[in-house]
């Protein structure tokens, strides 16, 4: 059972800013669903994106009407620099119209992060956003596991079991391959890496019991592995980066490091396995090595602004075990498709963001929350980056509004995230950002992570 968390609006709270969050609350709930999704402009629009507009408009009421104003965090100016970088390699691209409407995409993302440090500004808001995104995703992994018992039962027909993908480069067979309600199964499996991390972080902070975190996260790692993604490691390394770091310094020790370990090699095993053909003719190559090399030849061509947001960091023919011609357009890998698009000026904006995010998660290891959304930084963008294109999901740039909200309200009450006062494990104590990554933040999973 996750219980509810005390009532988030406060007494100098306009209504305006009560609503905005309702709204936001809203986008989390819709996250995992792409129900009634439509096709505008090259865009995939859904009604999680609705839901942003309505929040967006109200925070924008509050900001017009009730003297709300913007919060002064971390990342400003390397969100700044990456945003810089997209601006710029659309003045060099042979496809305008396809960079300037990706850019609007881009700025929402942005939006979204802006969203999450604006309106996520105490304890109990938090407490909501986790309780809100934990509810869908328990409906979003039971959904997945019927799916499972359903396929196996006979229940194969895509369109009315409606949790299965196709086997994509995986060899057909006698099993179901999820993507549940999200354009693909990778796309699933890198959500529910967040997901594994606020699980343990609410668990700590008494917002849902032992067993009913247990119980979440069995389900959520079956549906991980039937997503058959190289995210599984993502899973793996968060839960045990989590462990290692709760049991840090204490007579567990041993066994957070072991954890570690296991879960570093589960990741590091699913990524190797991913570069291997299953076609039987090795002529054909991985996929995945196709659409790198043909990512890292276009990051040649434009290596100094890419080729342009928005546009195509591959072109491969590959066809499936299944026997399916595939045309892959997408570089499976972060830095590849940056590098691709907005070359070296938008991999070192990103890397200077990867940098602060780090520097700021190392020295708020005291929070449970802040400590969970790292491990799930490290585990989605980090690792799962390394074999999909993640820049662009939804719900990262979410997770990384969070992260940076936690970390700003908890140095502002000059304490730890919890309601009781419990010394810190091990961790480095909180600091303020370090010169460079500071000032405020602002703010398209494309779904095309399909192997």
């Amino acid at each position: 059972m996750i219980p509810l968390a005390p009532q988030v609006r406060t007494p100098d709270e306009s209504p305006w800013e009560h609503a905005a969050f309702v709204a936001y609350l809203a986008v989390i709930g819709l996250l995992p669903f792409r129900f009634g999704a439509v096709k505008i402009a090259g865009l995939i629009v859904t009604l999680t994106d609705g839901a942003f507009i309505g929040a967006f408009a109200l925070w924008f009421g509050a900001w017009l009407f009730a003297g709300l104003k913007p919060r002064k965090t971390a990342l400003f100016w390397p969100v700044l620099a990456y945003a810089g970088a997209m601006l710029v390699s659309i003045f060099g691209t042979a496809e305008p119209k396809r960079s300037i409407v990706k850019f609007v995409g881009e700025l929402y993302l942005f939006g979204l992060l802006f969203l999450s440090v604006n309106l996520v500004t105490n304890r109990a808001r938090l407490a909501r956003v986790c309780q809100t995104w934990l509810l869908v995703t328990a409906a979003t992994v039971i959904a997945c596991v019927v799916g499972v018992v359903a396929f196996y039962l006979g229940v194969r027909d895509r369109s009315v079991n409606l949790v299965l993908w196709n086997y994509g480069s995986l060899p057909p067979g006698n099993y179901p391959r999820l993507y549940g309600f999200f354009a693909n199964g990778n796309m699933l499996c890198n959500y529910l890496v967040v997901s594994a991390a606020l699980t343990l972080a609410g668990q700590r902070e008494a917002l849902l019991s032992r067993r009913a975190a247990t119980a979440l996260l069995c389900l959520l790692g079956l549906t991980a592995i039937f997503t058959m993604s190289t995210g599984i490691g993502g899973v793996t390394i968060t839960c045990g980066l989590w462990y290692f770091l709760e049991t840090r310094g204490t007579s567990r020790g041993v066994l957070g490091r072991l954890a570690l370990l296991a879960g570093l090699g589960t990741g590091l095993a699913l990524t190797a396995a991913s570069t291997v053909s299953l076609t039987g003719e090795p002529s054909h190559g991985s996929p995945r090595l196709l659409v790198w090399a043909d990512a890292f030849r276009t990051f040649l061509a434009h290596p100094l602004v890419g080729k342009g947001v928005g546009t195509d960091p591959a072109s491969i023919s590959w066809v499936e075990p299944s026997g399916i011609q595939e045309h892959l357009t997408e570089a499976h890998n972060v830095l590849l498709s940056v590098a691709a698009q907005e070359g070296v000026f938008g991999v070192a904006a990103l890397a200077w963001l990867v940098v602060c995010l780090l520097k700021l998660w190392r020295r708020s290891m005291s929070s449970p929350w802040t400590r969970a959304l790292g491990c799930a930084f490290v585990g989605t963008f980090l690792y799962h980056g390394l074999t999909g294109a993640f820049e662009d999901a939804r719900h990262i740039w979410i997770m990384i509004g969070l992260f940076v909200a936690a970390m700003e309200f908890r140095a502002q009450v000059g304490s730890d995230l919890v309601a009781h006062v419990e010394a810190p494990r091990g961790g480095a104590s909180g600091q303020g950002p370090s010169p460079g990554c500071t000032e405020p933040a602002l703010s398209t999973d494309t779904g095309a992570n399909t192997l």
